[in-house]
């Protein structure tokens, strides 16, 4: 059984129509064909296997007009597509995955990393183009975990950025680590060097300066937690404990 015809499948067991009578939905590469039941699309052309797609609601009709558009897109997005909305398997997401350095998004942010390793001129300037911002699309993009110009830059970033409190600084003076681009750092490191020993130094820091109010924040001297960073230093627990590692599993 072919993806799509899975996903229909899932439509019709999800979605009731508004409409008394159903509409048969056949998907094909370019466009889909949507028919009152009972009528036959004027060209009909069959699917991979030769079978028109189940009867189904109107609702799952855009659902899956909605769902062929997505499959139009980059190979990231088609690759999120197949995980998380039709729920292809393992061997159809690798060979997709593989792909995403290689085309679209994700081949132009390789191309732009510069003879020094960086993105932009260093770890956080100029600031939306730079090192760190870079490694996050990549690992939101889902770009494979072995991915080696990421991985080299993450393990350099903890060498010449990690300060003694365990946080990490990425200007080029003497600063305190700003707990949001902590959260960040935890997120896309979690994810490209697992093994990386340093993270638990980090884990330790964000739980360190953990608000009252069960919230974190970038501004030391507030009693409050704020919305964008606690949702930053969440992403980067989640990350943490979905790469498998355990360290103060319970604390987070």
């Amino acid at each position: 059984m072919c993806a799509l015809e899975r996903l229909a499948g899932l439509c019709c067991d999800a979605a009731k129509p508004k409409k008394e009578y159903l509409y048969r939905c056949t998907v094909f590469t370019d466009s889909p064909t949507v028919t009152k039941a009972g009528g036959r699309p004027k060209a009909f052309r069959s699917n991979a296997f030769n079978k028109p797609l189940p009867i189904l609601g109107e609702r799952s009709c855009l659902v899956m007009k909605a769902i062929s558009r997505l499959l139009e897109g980059d190979i990231s997005i088609q690759y999120m597509t197949h995980r998380d909305l039709i729920g292809s398997d393992g061997i159809t997401l690798s060979q997709m995955q593989k792909r995403i350095p290689k085309e679209g998004f994700g081949a132009k942010f390789l191309s732009r990393q510069n003879e020094s390793g960086h993105w932009g001129s260093y770890y956080y300037q100029p600031k939306w183009t730079s090192t760190h911002y870079t490694l996050l699309d990549i690992k939101n993009i889902c770009a494979p975990e072995t991915l080696k110009p990421c991985r080299e830059m993450i393990s350099r970033m903890f060498d010449e950025c990690m300060n003694e409190a365990g946080g990490m600084n990425l200007s080029k003076y003497n600063h305190p680590s700003d707990i949001c681009v902590d959260g960040m750092i935890l997120n896309y490191a979690s994810y490209f060097c697992k093994e990386e020993s340093r993270l638990v130094r980090l884990v330790n820091h964000l739980l360190s300066v953990q608000k009252k109010d069960g919230g974190f924040t970038w501004d030391m001297n507030s009693d409050k937690s704020d919305p964008h960073t606690t949702i930053c230093v969440l992403e980067g627990f989640a990350q943490f404990q979905a790469s498998g590692l355990q360290h103060r599993r319970w604390d987070i």
